[in-house]
């Protein structure tokens, strides 16, 4: 059993907040047995435990904190994060310099703009996208 200090409503606020929370996931089930709302409960404490992420915690089990895990999991998203935000970012400029190289603005009100065709080695837009995409690891041809 859990001992309570009379004063810090904060600790008695977490106990009723999962008293009123296994209360209500048992009233949802419609037991025939009388065994049957203790494995609910059994089920509640196992999710609670090592699947659901707590946000007082970083966003990770209470598992994970219990059995040191949890710079691991931190340190592996926080890895996932920065590689897909590289890989955003690479995909963004390449879109953006190929966007740039299709692009043709027109000379007059009627004049036909000449179709843009792919970048040519040696001209001012090669150039352009060789100086966008090489600091990214991309080589142009």
């Amino acid at each position: 059993r859990l001992r309570l200090i009379p004063y810090p409503p904060q600790t008695q606020g977490k106990v009723e907040r999962d008293h009123r929370t296994m209360k209500n996931v048992v009233k949802l089930q419609h037991d025939y047995f009388p065994w049957e709302p203790e494995a609910v409960l059994r089920n509640l404490v196992a999710y609670y435990n090592n699947k659901r992420y707590h946000e007082s915690i970083d966003h990770v089990t209470s598992a994970d904190v219990y059995f040191e895990s949890q710079y691991e999991v931190l340190t592996e998203r926080a890895k996932i994060k920065r590689l897909t935000t590289n890989k955003r970012k690479r995909e963004y400029v390449a879109a953006r310099a190929g966007s740039q190289l299709a692009f043709t603005p027109r000379r007059g009100p009627r004049s036909q703009a000449p179709a843009a065709g792919p970048a040519v080695p040696g001209t001012s837009a090669a150039r352009a996208l060789c100086r966008v995409l090489s600091p990214l690891g991309f080589r142009v041809l």
